[in-house]
Order: C-alpha cells, then sequence, then structure tokens
C-alpha cells in the first residue's frame, strides 16, 4: 500500500512534470512563430530573386531576337563564291573585248548622279 508521504512526492513530482511540459509547449510554439516567420522571409526572398531572373531572361531574349534578325539581314545581304566568279568572269570577259573604257565612263557617270 502506498503511504500519504509517497503519494505526496508522486502527486509533487507529476506536477513538476506537468509544469515542464507546459514550459516545454510555449518554447515550441515560439519556436515554430520563429521558424514559419523564418521561411516566410526566405520564400519571399526567392520570389524577388526569380522575379528578378525572369527580368534578365526577358532581357536576353530580347537581345537575342536582334541578334537574330542581324543575322538574317546578313545571309540576306550575302553573295556565293560562284556569283561572284560570274561577275568577275563577265568583266574579264568585258576588259578582253576592248569595253573597260565604257564601263569605266558608265561608273563615273552613276557617281557623278549620285554626286557624292
Amino acid at each position: 500500500m502506498i503511504e500519504n508521504e509517497d503519494k505526496k512526492e508522486i502527486l509533487n513530482a507529476i506536477q513538476g512534470i506537468s509544469s515542464r511540459m507546459d514550459g516545454m509547449e510555449g518554447r515550441m510554439e515560439e519556436m515554430h512563430e520563429d521558424l514559419s516567420s523564418q521561411i516566410q522571409g526566405l520564400a519571399t526572398h526567392m520570389d524577388e530573386r526569380f522575379e528578378q531572373v525572369d527580368q534578365r531572361f526577358d532581357r536576353l531574349e530580347g537581345r537575342v531576337s536582334i541578334i537574330e534578325g542581324d543575322v538574317g539581314n546578313i545571309k540576306a545581304s550575302m553573295v556565293t563564291k560562284e556569283y561572284l566568279d560570274e561577275k568577275f568572269e563577265e568583266m574579264w570577259c568585258t576588259i578582253e573585248n576592248g569595253g573597260v573604257n565604257e564601263k569605266v565612263r558608265k561608273v563615273k557617270s552613276s557617281l557623278n548622279e549620285m554626286q557624292f
């Protein structure tokens, strides 16, 4: 049989444990709130960083579009080796046939018309 003295000691021990549990519960709530606050801060920071990255990608996308347009223009204005060979052949034939003076006159005439 448990004596009154032992019952009081057990009751005091239980009350001590209960008191500690209450204290732990309060600290756990504080830790939970602190952790939630830190996670929210991190989430906000990450959102800001992702927004900055999105803006950088948008700018890069614009630059790439400009470069693609420039490359298209360059390709459109390019001539092939075959084309140049053909033009040089025509010019050589003109020179061989004595038509150099006529070509020079045409070029000078064109330049005069442009009024450089």
